[in-house]
């Protein structure tokens, strides 16, 4: 069973402290909040190894974050799944900009 996405929460070290408390790997998305309030994810990764660190790596770039940390250490998906995420992450990026691109 895959760990459910939590948040949306404010990108900064010490929410990212608070929230993910645990050295693991997980999945995350970056974004922001559209003018109705609704978390709009501009990114979406995973960290192998460090969850926390690899926030962290963002916190000047974007304003909010959800994150599905894995609590026990569990085997990374082969490459064909990694292809397959990679090939949503692009799915999503391209309706974000499509979105963008209609409200110019």
């Amino acid at each position: 069973m895959l760990p459910e996405f939590r948040g949306p929460f404010p990108l900064n070290v010490e929410t990212v402290d608070v929230e993910i408390t645990k050295i693991s790997p997980g999945n995350y998305r970056v974004g922001f909040k559209n003018v109705g309030g609704d978390f709009i994810p501009y990114y979406v990764g995973r960290s192998d190894e460090n969850l926390n660190q690899r926030l962290k790596d963002w916190v000047v770039k974007y304003d909010l974050f959800t994150a599905a940390s894995m609590r026990h250490r569990q085997k990374m998906p082969t490459s064909r799944s990694a292809a397959t995420t990679t090939i949503s992450t692009r799915r999503i990026t391209r309706s974000i900009q499509n979105v963008r691109q209609r409200r110019i």
